[in-house]
């Protein structure tokens, strides 16, 4: 954004900046409203809609954000589409392991040392009535949108080449974790959030 001193006596300047959009602008954008959510209270995820549950779920993880919650509603907004939908609409990713904040690190009750260490944070799927089938649309759906997930750090200006890199190879990790059954189940699933849990 460009700054302009309206006097005169300073030159003009451009700026990075960060636009905020209002939450119940955002909410009625998104076809619903925003709930404000007691945090002292729980929110089952049993209410959300499950794919996109699965979906903030999964992009969590994909960025390396153990920095929320679905249940206490910690950096997420809860909206409701009428009559009956509830999703989840994330924010503030700064903890993120692919932003790697300089101050960044982990919730010292978590088994990880750093941001840059991924941890599944989705609620077990037995305890929320999820179908590995619903989870698989979502994973084709992500190595779906690789190219488009890597084309974003690439064409993003204002960032070093060398911190696009390691954008890229963070991502890579994520992608071959997607693409082996085995590591989805040993690095993800088995290492979900069980309900109740910390």
């Amino acid at each position: 954004m460009t700054y302009v001193d309206s006097s005169g006596e300073d030159e003009p300047f451009s700026r990075y900046g960060f636009l905020l959009e209002d939450d119940d602008i955002m909410a009625t954008r998104n076809g619903g409203g925003k709930l404000d959510w007691d945090i002292e209270n729980d929110f089952s995820p049993t209410a959300l809609r499950k794919d996109l549950a699965i979906l903030l779920d999964v992009f969590q993880y994909m960025i390396g954000n153990t920095d929320w919650s679905g249940v206490r509603m910690h950096n997420v907004e809860l909206v409701h589409r009428p009559p009956t939908t509830y999703v989840t609409i994330p924010y503030d990713f700064d903890f993120s392991g692919i932003v790697n904040a300089r101050y960044a690190s982990p919730d010292a009750s978590l088994p990880i040392r750093t941001v840059r260490e991924r941890l599944f944070r989705g609620i077990c799927p037995e305890q929320v009535g999820r179908e590995p089938s619903e989870y698989d649309a979502i994973y084709a759906e992500f190595r779906q949108k690789k190219e488009e997930i890597y084309e974003l750090w690439r064409n993003q200006e204002g960032l070093e080449e060398g911190r696009i890199e390691d954008k890229l190879e963070y991502l890579d990790d994520f992608f071959e974790i997607l693409d082996d059954p085995k590591k989805i189940k040993s690095e993800m699933l088995d290492k979900c959030r069980r309900m109740g849990g910390p």
